[in-house]
């Protein structure tokens, strides 16, 4: 009930002195022993519970405030989620995140992220955050690939919300990586459907990124942003030629 609640501090607690209490199950309580047998099985289950929601509830208060002491409390629960958990999808991708946030060694989050098998391997946030590092590494064929499959996956582009901010939040800390900005531009494009916002991000990498470094986004980057001004161009001209009505012409029909 605490945990269906919301109050996760209390469910712990109840749950570990479950885990600890003397349950008697012999003489007159021998009928308890099955009962008590089946509460103790559950206790992980429900704890793991508890521990998910705390990454959860923890995570999402780092998004807002960027703390330390968040960040912390998010390592902390999720591992004690991985110690009981055989939800080993929602252990690592926090992991992966976690080793990335605190050390920005994108090869050691890569590594964690690729070693999630099955059909967790191929859920949207693994694949966007799998394309993010290989770009922050500068890889940017396979990145462009990754968010290929990453927009398949997010089909109604929910996860892009999410993804684009916190690579905003890196860009910002690193201006030595343009290429986030043009990643940027391709969740706008392709993952939410903004060309203008797209447009603002490419420009913004054109105007940081060396040529040479970046010949093959930059030229898509250009492309982009000459089609959307041009389309821009011609939908004003659209506004402008729906407003211009010949008054005399106007006035004439009212009369008639």
């Amino acid at each position: 009930a605490a945990l269906i609640s919301g109050a996760l501090d209390l469910a712990e607690i109840l749950l570990r002195g479950l885990q600890r209490e003397k349950i008697p199950t012999a003489g007159r309580h021998a009928n308890l022993k099955k009962q008590a047998e089946n509460l103790r099985r559950l206790v992980p289950i429900r704890l793991s519970d508890v521990y998910s929601n705390q990454c959860d509830k923890w995570f999402q208060q780092w998004r807002q405030d960027r703390s330390l002491d968040s960040l912390r409390r998010v390592a902390s629960y999720n591992e004690l989620f991985g110690q009981i958990s055989k939800d080993r999808f929602k252990y690592l991708n926090f992991k992966a995140i976690l080793v990335f946030v605190t050390t920005r060694d994108a090869e050691k989050a890569l590594a964690i992220l690729l070693s999630i098998k099955n059909a967790d391997a191929i859920a949207p946030h693994v694949r966007y955050s799998i394309a993010f590092l290989q770009a922050f590494k500068g890889q940017m064929a396979l990145a462009e690939r990754s968010y290929t499959t990453a927009f398949g996956l997010d089909r109604g582009g929910e996860v892009a919300f999410e993804v684009e901010e916190f690579i905003a939040w890196i860009a910002a800390d690193h201006p030595d990586k343009p290429q986030l900005h043009y990643c940027l531009g391709l969740i706008n494009l392709r993952g939410k459907k903004d060309a203008q916002l797209a447009a603002r991000d490419f420009k913004r990498f054109l105007a940081l990124a060396p040529e040479e470094q970046f010949g093959q986004q930059i030229r898509t980057a250009k492309n982009h942003v000459a089609g959307f001004a041009s389309g821009a161009d011609a939908a004003n001209e659209d506004i402008e030629n729906l407003n211009v009505i010949p008054l005399r012409a106007n006035s004439s029909s009212t009369s008639r």
